[in-house]
């Protein structure tokens, strides 16, 4: 999501949101529904970023699902096991 200077966000933002304004209300989308969609079934996020398709070409979504489903599809990419951490033990340890 994208969030404006001085906004007041008081509930959740959907995903690939625009807003601003106190409280904040949605603008408009950073994408179709169908792109949304999409890059919420990738979850690009959670691959090396190194591993993405090329940034240079990545002004283009739709370059950038197309790549990633090919990607994924072939098996040339691999999700990441990242490691999880619950911050409440951590600072309760300290």
């Amino acid at each position: 999501a994208v969030i404006a200077a001085n906004s007041v966000v008081t509930k959740d933002v959907p995903p690939y949101a625009i807003v601003a304004g106190v409280p904040a209300k949605i603008i408009r989308f950073r994408f179709d529904s169908n792109v949304i969609d999409e890059l919420l079934r990738i979850k690009w996020w959670n691959y090396n970023y190194s591993d993405l398709p090329d940034n240079n070409k990545c002004d283009d979504i739709n370059y950038f699902v197309e790549e990633m489903n090919r990607l994924i599809s072939n098996g040339n990419i691999q999700e990441r096991d990242y490691k999880k951490f619950n911050l409440s033990e951590v600072f309760r340890g300290l």
